[in-house]
């Protein structure tokens, strides 16, 4: 599972806050505390939304033909050659907000 780390979003606000000081108007003095970076920590570890892991198949799925005994198939046509032929695709777990 993918899951950023304490440690990684409080470097993230930190960086942030940084920018959001330099905007701050000059009336504005009050200095970021410690206590509104957990606050705000908390909160976005609360909102975040768990994905589980899994596998799908991606790609073209084609046309539906026929043959001469009448038995169908996909037949993969596309104009677009970044186009794939089906394939397994295989996702770990990762939380989002």
């Amino acid at each position: 599972m993918i899951m950023p780390t304490r440690n990684h979003l409080l470097s993230s606000i930190l960086a942030l806050s940084g920018l959001i000081s330099a905007c701050k108007s000059p009336s504005d003095d009050a200095p970021i505390l410690e206590s509104d970076i957990e606050r705000v920590i908390q909160q976005t570890l609360d909102n975040m939304v768990f994905v589980k892991g899994g596998s799908f198949i991606m790609g073209d799925l084609g046309k539906l033909e026929s043959n001469s005994e009448g038995s169908q198939f996909l037949a993969h046509w596309s104009s677009d050659k970044d186009d794939d032929f089906l394939h397994r695709v295989t996702l770990d777990s990762f939380s989002l907000n």
